[in-house]
């Protein structure tokens, strides 16, 4: 399950690319949206799953660990820190570290508010 789901995120990531294709040089913002889209909808899942839906283990598997651990990559936000930083922009690399873990994390957290809302009272 975590293999069919993770091959399903990665076409995901890359139809994602396709569609708001990186500007070299640039920060980086196909990559840190893809991240944040990746946070909510993790947030959102694992609140949902302590609500109305208890998932089984496969379920788990295919959506958590395959499906949104390969659509959200850390390989990709680390090659892209990497390039920021080998293109001499390493305030633009500060920004991204900085606003990838706040706003991840303020995604995440959304996620979960939203999931609590969508799924009512334990």
């Amino acid at each position: 399950m975590v293999g069919l789901g993770g091959a399903i995120g990665a076409m995901l990531r890359y139809g994602f690319i396709l569609i708001f294709p990186p500007v070299e040089g640039a920060f980086p913002l196909t990559i840190f949206a893809e991240n944040m889209v990746g946070s909510f909808l993790l947030g959102l899942l694992v609140s949902l799953a302590g609500k109305r839906w208890k998932p089984s283990w496969p379920a788990q598997s295919f959506f958590g660990t395959g499906l949104l651990g390969s659509f959200t990559t850390f390989s990709n936000f680390s090659m892209e820190l990497v390039a920021l930083i080998d293109g001499g922009q390493s305030v633009a690399a500060l920004v991204y570290v900085m606003l990838s873990i706040i706003a991840g994390l303020a995604s995440a957290f959304a996620g979960l508010a939203a999931g609590s809302r969508l799924g009512g009272p334990s």
